[in-house]
């Protein structure tokens, strides 16, 4: 790697911890507290509609222990609850709560806030930029950038 690409490296790190500080900070303070970026998709995928378990795992890319234990972070902070027969616990769906939604809800407008204020700043031919650039280095990383990279960074279609 280049300088300039190590320099993109860090600097898509430290944009994205301000970004993850932001988000913890103004969830906390409405109200919301212990939220992160590894609950947020479960939330955002319950939202759409319930799941199991499983199904959860398999759509965030994560084991069924990993998808477990953020479900158990969830349900402590009741934000989701699971619901179904006490004995076969495959069957059972995860379910978000009325707090959980409206989390999910505040994320989304504290993202969409996020994108229209750097929009601002750089404008939107320095969007386009920025989504090229991320893009590309995302590609070169070696995976498939998301779908949504080419539409939004942090917006409505950006799953996380």
């Amino acid at each position: 790697m280049t300088d300039d690409t190590l320099g993109l490296v860090a600097l898509c790190r430290q944009a994205e911890a301000a970004c993850e500080q932001h988000r913890r900070s103004r969830l906390h303070r409405a109200g919301y507290p212990g939220l992160h970026s590894g609950l947020m998709p479960i939330l955002t995928a319950l939202a759409a509609q319930d799941h199991t378990i499983g199904e959860l795992a398999t759509m965030l890319g994560i084991t069924v222990h990993d998808a477990a234990q953020r479900i158990g972070l969830l349900e402590a902070r009741a934000y989701a609850h699971r619901q179904g027969t006490a004995g076969d616990i495959r069957h059972r769906v995860v379910v978000i709560s009325a707090a959980g939604r409206a989390a999910n809800d505040l994320d989304r407008r504290l993202q969409e806030e996020l994108q229209q204020e750097v929009t601002h700043q750089i404008g939107a031919a320095g969007m386009t930029a920025a989504r090229r650039a991320l893009a590309a280095l995302t590609a070169w990383a070696g995976s498939d950038p998301p779908a949504t990279v080419g539409l939004t960074l942090g917006g409505r279609d950006h799953p996380g």
